[in-house]
């Protein structure tokens, strides 16, 4: 398994501690995967107040970068005792002047994989009402969650990005993202590590067309066709295209909205996804133009 530390990151309320605890006891209890969740603001608060007698959001920046680095050893020490070590955290929170960025080098050098919780804003709202105490906020409105979250998964797939990292993208449905991460940090090799994918589809290219009169080029962005020829295909399997707009929403394409799409293909037999990429096959309509000035330059 080439998945030992994974960072879960969302926006206050978002469901994030539910979803790991599922998470955790779903690969404890049913995969053998020993795994533990290291609840980061909890641990770093435990260590500040032991060392320095005060919460660690009072603390100077040297004394936090301290408890970091501590707590960057215990993700460590932790990794000793089992397979899958996950943490909680936070990349910024709302400050009247725009955004406090919490997420730190520290972070960003650690982890093996990140992921993004992104629930729905109005749910959001309605549990930052619910809750008591000082996470109860009866001020913010959907726009501010909205924003927010647009803001943290930016920056964060620029963080990505640059260490050569994909940013996952979950939702509100804990089933589909339970059965993903078991996928995820079991088949991380050669399902998820996209370089060594990319490596291997550029390999077998060559190979693979060879000897073909016909190559069917399923284009979702209508570049190549003028149609979108993911949707005829997924029409002829009984896949409505609100369920997929529905999976990409907010334009989410990381690998876990194609795990989903790929379970609802694994639902069809190999005669029905044959039939169907011919059927889609005949109704692409090429751009032409744009084919040909393409192959003339």
């Amino acid at each position: 398994m080439n998945v030992a530390h994974i960072m879960y990151l969302s926006v206050s309320r978002s469901g994030k501690d539910y979803l790991i605890k599922k998470i955790v006891s779903f690969l404890n209890d049913y995969c053998q995967i020993k795994t533990c969740h290291l609840e980061g603001a909890k641990i770093l608060n435990e260590l500040s107040n032991r060392k320095f007698g005060c919460s660690f959001k009072y603390l100077s920046e040297p004394k936090k970068e301290t408890l970091r680095k501590k707590f960057t050893c215990l993700i460590n020490e932790t990794e000793l005792e089992n397979q899958l070590v996950i943490v909680d955290g936070h990349y910024s929170f709302i400050k009247d002047d725009g955004y406090q960025v919490v997420f730190t080098e520290s972070d960003r050098d650690v982890y093996d994989s990140f992921f993004y919780l992104d629930t729905p804003s109005k749910l959001i709202v309605q549990y930052s009402r619910d809750s008591e105490g000082e996470k109860k906020n009866i001020s913010i409105t959907k726009d501010d969650i909205f924003k927010w979250k647009s803001y943290e998964k930016r920056e964060l797939t620029s963080v990505c990005d640059a260490l050569e990292k994909e940013l996952i993208i979950l939702d509100e449905d804990t089933e589909s993202c339970l059965q993903f991460i078991k996928s995820y940090v079991t088949n991380y090799e050669t399902k998820y590590c996209c370089k060594t994918i990319a490596k291997k589809l550029v390999d077998k290219i060559p190979e693979e067309i060879a000897n073909k009169n016909e190559v069917i080029i399923f284009d979702c962005d209508k570049t190549v066709s003028q149609n979108d020829v993911t949707y005829d295909y997924c029409c002829n399997l009984g896949i409505s295209a609100h369920k997929l707009k529905n999976i990409f929403r907010n334009d989410r394409y990381t690998s876990y909205q194609f795990f989903k799409v790929e379970s609802l293909y694994r639902a069809c037999s190999h005669d029905e996804i044959n039939q169907a990429s011919l059927d889609a096959l005949s109704k692409i309509i090429l751009r032409v133009t744009m084919l040909l000035n393409t192959y003339l330059h």
